[in-house]
């Protein structure tokens, strides 16, 4: 059988295991409890990251929502800026056919006021040989 002094070393071993264990199952929690405060921060964090995400997909959203608004807007604009040059080309033939016009009436007029000054001449011509005759 074992001795006492065999007993009591193995006693003694078996405590010395005994307090290694323990030394280690407290650093193994302590790890345990570092890792559950590192969980629950970046827990933290991905709430803080999703409702950040959030708002930004609501401001991405109406930023969207804004630009097809512009996008209509421009499209409108540009629909009505054609419509105006339109307009003008029109405005200039017209005007450009009105001075032709006035150019027409002008040299009728002055044909006009030369064809009575010729009548005039004429008269007074024919009133002149007319007292000569009498």
């Amino acid at each position: 059988a074992r001795s006492p002094a065999d007993a009591t070393a193995s006693a003694a071993l078996s405590e010395a295991r005994a307090v290694a264990l323990e030394a280690q199952l407290k650093e193994l929690l302590e790890k345990l409890q570092t890792s559950e405060r590192t969980v629950r921060t970046l827990h933290g964090e991905k709430q803080t990251l999703l409702v950040e995400q959030g708002k930004l997909n609501a401001t991405v959203a109406s930023l969207t929502k804004k630009l097809q608004q512009e996008k209509l807007l421009s499209d409108e604009l540009q629909g009505k800026v054609a419509e105006l040059s339109t307009t003008a080309q029109a405005l200039n033939t017209a005007v450009s056919s009105a001075q032709k016009q006035q150019k027409t009436v002008e040299k009728g007029s002055q044909d006009i006021a030369l064809r009575l000054q010729r009548a005039h001449k004429d008269v007074e011509t024919a009133r002149a040989q007319a007292e000569q005759t009498q």
